[in-house]
């Protein structure tokens, strides 16, 4: 894929090379997220997306790259974000291009990956941002990816508003069964 599109993304330069192929048989999320990525031109135009749920190390923010460059071969042209980013990013109304700023794009994108999303004790600006952004892309029919290490009790306990939106719009996918993180460690130890 073309680097100025990934770029366009804001794709993190450490999932760029992020594929179905690398995801071991063996974790028990891959069939699942196989026929999603399959079917990923009718999930976005259904404005379905994926919530994408685990432990640290188990491939969450690489299947939501996967997502995203998938899109972008079909045609619909993604942004990645970062969740503690988006309220910075509306306050300060960052430039994404001539026409939109950073957050007009990520309320307009097709499809939309909000990578770590975390839940607060009690919610703060932040989180209660990330709701409004899923709930408008909810009304606008725009498929949202959300990585989280949180469990889904968490958020229907804490943010029951966002735990509704995420039920209406996205498909719940636990990743698991694998460590990469641990896999590139032996590759690292001198």
């Amino acid at each position: 894929m073309d680097e100025k599109i990934l770029e366009r993304m804001r794709l993190p330069r450490n999932h760029w090379g992020s594929r179905l192929a690398e995801i071991p048989d063996a974790c028990e999320h891959k069939e699942k997220f196989q026929r999603y990525v399959e079917d990923i031109s009718e999930h976005v135009r259904d404005g379905r997306g994926l919530l994408l749920l685990g432990k640290y190390s188990t491939g969450k923010s690489a299947c939501a790259a996967i997502c995203l460059k998938a899109a972008a071969v079909a045609g619909h042209l993604g942004l990645w974000i970062n969740a503690r980013e988006i309220l910075s990013h509306k306050i300060q109304k960052t430039p994404f291009d001539e026409e939109f700023t950073l957050y007009e794009r990520v309320l307009v994108v097709p499809v939309l990956v909000v990578d770590e999303v975390t839940v607060a004790s009690t919610a703060t600006q932040v989180e209660a941002e990330i709701e409004n952004v899923v709930r408008s892309r909810l009304e606008d029919r725009r498929a949202t990816i959300v990585t989280t290490n949180e469990i889904k009790t968490t958020f229907t306990k804490r943010m029951p508003g966002l735990a509704a939106a995420m039920k209406e719009c996205m498909f719940p996918l636990k990743c698991g069964g694998h460590d990469f993180r641990e896999e590139r460690k032996a590759t690292w130890e001198l």
